[in-house]
């Protein structure tokens, strides 16, 4: 950027202008999406969005250590994980979680045609 120049400049979207090519700008209106964004795996569709994410976790247990050296105890807490927790090295064998793969994933699924005013958007 030239010096003296802001770092953030407010534009017009309706208004574009050449001399703010690869600058930083803000800008204010209502985002268009004229496709739909669709996740197929579960026939979920999101209309005039730029991204559609889809949040996988699972229920497993966890295992807490409190304390150190000879000293430690071991309490367990079933919580929504979006990471598998290996149980196999838990201190206790009473506690185990599912050992299968996940049948889904966490995914984001882009928009690849957002207006804002008369400027094209690009997901990052």
């Amino acid at each position: 950027m030239g010096q003296g120049r802001d770092m953030v400049r407010t534009v017009d979207c309706e208004d574009p202008d050449e001399q703010n090519e690869f600058e930083l700008v803000h800008s204010t209106g209502i985002s268009v999406n004229k496709d739909e964004v669709v996740d197929n795996d579960f026939g979920i569709v999101a209309r005039d969005s730029y991204r559609l994410k889809r949040k996988v976790e699972m229920y497993q247990y966890r295992e807490n250590v409190h304390g150190d050296g000879d000293n430690k105890t071991y309490t367990y807490e079933g919580v929504w994980s979006d990471v598998k927790i290996d149980s196999n090295t838990f201190h206790s064998n009473n506690y185990k979680n599912p050992n299968n793969a996940w049948p889904f994933k966490s995914r984001s699924f882009e928009a690849s045609n957002v207006t804002l005013g008369k400027y094209r958007l690009r997901p990052d």
